[in-house]
C-alpha cells in the first residue's frame, strides 16, 4: 500500500516596493497606498516556501508573530492510499479554513499605514477601529468547499476537491456598516471619491476557485476556474510555481500612476457591481453558479490552469471527463 499526497495553493498578494521609500508606490492605488499596506514584493516567488514567507514593517513589532507576505494562502491537499496505481482508499481533502489553524493556507491580517500622526490615515487617526494594534484580520468570505471520489476514468480512480475563498478589508466593512465611508471620502478629490464610493458600497473580494483533481496513477489536473482580476495570483503545485495571472506594472498596475492606470483595481470594483459575476459581489453569490457560463466567456477562464499525465491515462483524458468546475454545494 502506498499513500499518495499532493497540495496545490493559489497564493494572492499585492505587488510593490518598499511603501517607506516613496508613497504611491505599489499595486494598492491612490491614497490607498498611503493607508494600507502591500506585501513588498515585486514578483512571485518561484518557490512555495518564498511566497508564504514574511514581510517586515516599521509601524509594528511583528518578531513574535511576523506578518505573511500575502493576502490569501487558499490551498487543498488530496491525500489518497493505493496498492496498484488504479483503485484508491481512505481519500481525503485537507482545505483552508481560516477557523482551523491547522488546515493548510490561510489569510492575512490587514496592517495600517502611517508611522506618526504627520501620515495622515483615518482608520488610524480617526476612527482607531481596533483601539490598539491597528491592525484587523480580513473579513473572511467563504470558504465554499466540496470534495467528491472520481471515477473510474479508463479503469483509474481519483479524488478530486473545490474551494472558493475570498477576503475582504475590514477597515472599510466596517466604515461602511457604521456610516462613515462618506465622512472618509469627504476630504478626497472629486475622482478619488468616485472610486472609494464604488469600492465601499460594494466591498469587492479578492478571491479564487480552486479546482483539483487527482488520480491513482498519478495524474493531476488543477484548474484555478476563476480569480479577482485585483491583485496578483499565482498557482504552486507542491513547492513550485506553475502559473499566474497578468498583473504587470505598467499594465494591470503603476505605481505614482492615476487611478485610470490602475486598470485591474478599477475592473475589480466594477466586478463586485454585476450580481451573480463573482462569488463575492455586493449582493451576494447566489447567482453566480447560475451565470457562470456567461462569466466563462468574459476575459480568460481558467484563470490558471496546471496538470501533469500519469502512468496509465493523460491530463487530457481527466479534462474531458470532468470538464465542468466542481461546484461547492454551499453556492
Amino acid at each position: 500500500m502506498v499513500t499518495k499526497t499532493e497540495k496545490a495553493n493559489v497564493v494572492t498578494s499585492i505587488l510593490g516596493y518598499d511603501e517607506n521609500q516613496n508613497y504611491r508606490h505599489s499595486a494598492i492605488p491612490i491614497y490607498m497606498d498611503e493607508w494600507f499596506h502591500g506585501d513588498l514584493d515585486t514578483v512571485r516567488e518561484q518557490s512555495l516556501t518564498d511566497a508564504r514567507g514574511t514581510k517586515t514593517l516599521e509601524e509594528y513589532d511583528s518578531s513574535a508573530n511576523p506578518f505573511p507576505a500575502f493576502r490569501i494562502n487558499s490551498a487543498i491537499e488530496i491525500s489518497f492510499d493505493t496498492s496498484d496505481g488504479q483503485t484508491i482508499s481512505n481519500a481525503t481533502a485537507e482545505m483552508t479554513d481560516p477557523d482551523d489553524p491547522n488546515s493548510p493556507g490561510g489569510l492575512s491580517p490587514v496592517t495600517l499605514e502611517g508611522a506618526s500622526d504627520e501620515e495622515a490615515n483615518p482608520f488610524r487617526n480617526e476612527y482607531d477601529y481596533d483601539g490598539s494594534d491597528n491592525q484587523l484580520d480580513a473579513t473572511v468570505k467563504g470558504p465554499h468547499d466540496d470534495e467528491d471520489p472520481v471515477g473510474p476514468i479508463d479503469g483509474i480512480e481519483g479524488y478530486r476537491g473545490s474551494l472558493i475563498l475570498g477576503g475582504s478589508d475590514p477597515y472599510v466593512d466596517e466604515a461602511k456598516s457604521r456610516g462613515e465611508l462618506y465622512e472618509i471620502l469627504e476630504t478626497e478629490t472629486d475622482p478619488i471619491r468616485a472610486a472609494f464610493i464604488a469600492r465601499g458600497l460594494a466591498t469587492p473580494s479578492f478571491y479564487s476557485f480552486l479546482d483539483f483533481t487527482f488520480m491513482a496513477d498519478g495524474t493531476k489536473l488543477v484548474r484555478v476556474w476563476d480569480a479577482s482580476v485585483y491583485p496578483a495570483h499565482a498557482l504552486y503545485v507542491g513547492e513550485d510555481k506553475k502559473d499566474q495571472n497578468p498583473f504587470r506594472e505598467g499594465q494591470e498596475w503603476t505605481k505614482d500612476g492615476p487611478l485610470r492606470r490602475q486598470s485591474a483595481f478599477v475592473q475589480f470594483v466594477d466586478d463586485a457591481h454585476v450580481p451573480g459575476y463573482t462569488p463575492f459581489d455586493g449582493y451576494g453569490s447566489w447567482r453566480y453558479k447560475e451565470n457562470f457560463d456567461e462569466i466563462l466567456a468574459y476575459g480568460e477562464h481558467p484563470a490558471m490552469t496546471w496538470e501533469a499525465d500519469g502512468t496509465e491515462i493523460t491530463a487530457d483524458e481527466v479534462r474531458n471527463a470532468l470538464s465542468d468546475p466542481l461546484f461547492p454545494s454551499t453556492l
